[in-house]
């Protein structure tokens, strides 16, 4: 067969080199939409592991607050007293090794926790921290501001958890001020 319109001679069953291109084309796009699709799916499980590592140690500084004193009945300074407090970043192990003495909940005023170690004993990488901020705030008004001196009977705790220094997670806490 001759002519414009003829695409094949009989018995001849190839493709053409547009035909080829186009399903290259199709393949590509194809391709590339997989991967991109695969890549949003790691990237929200990572989101996701990051989120349950700052849930787990904003939890268990909570829970590890609630179980320190209120009150120093030695010091009637209101935060670390002498002696207590570390640079910046120092480690609250269970048994700390002249880095930080936490032994009342104002001791942990303006704390950072760099690669914080949680109860159970896991230190968690240098990307994470944990910052600490207790206020003392009046009874009568514990979301307002916070007062100075720290002489009322409740405190006000804040914990932010971040995560090469964003903050993933925070949480606020009262305690009254018992012995």
């Amino acid at each position: 067969m001759t002519g414009i319109g003829a695409r094949h001679r009989a018995g001849d069953g190839g493709f053409t080199y547009l035909e080829v291109l186009v399903a290259i084309a199709v393949l590509a796009i194809a391709t590339t939409a997989m991967a991109s699709a695969l890549e949003q799916v790691r990237m929200a499980a990572a989101d996701e592991a990051r989120a349950a590592v700052a849930e787990h140690l904003l939890h268990d500084g909570l829970a590890w607050v609630r179980t320190l004193p209120r009150l120093d009945a030695t010091s009637p300074v209101f935060g670390p007293e002498d002696g207590e407090a570390a640079e910046e970043g120092g480690d609250l192990d269970e048994e700390p090794e002249g880095d930080t003495v936490v032994d009342d909940v104002d001791d942990l005023l303006g704390l950072i926790e760099s690669a914080p170690v949680d109860r159970g004993g896991t230190r968690h990488g240098a990307r994470w921290s944990r910052r600490w901020t207790i206020e003392s705030v009046p009874l009568d008004a514990p979301s307002g501001p916070a007062t100075t001196g720290g002489s009322t009977p409740l405190l006000r705790v804040l914990l932010a958890v971040l995560h090469d220094g964003h903050e993933v997670a925070t949480a606020s806490l009262l305690l009254a001020r018992t012995p």
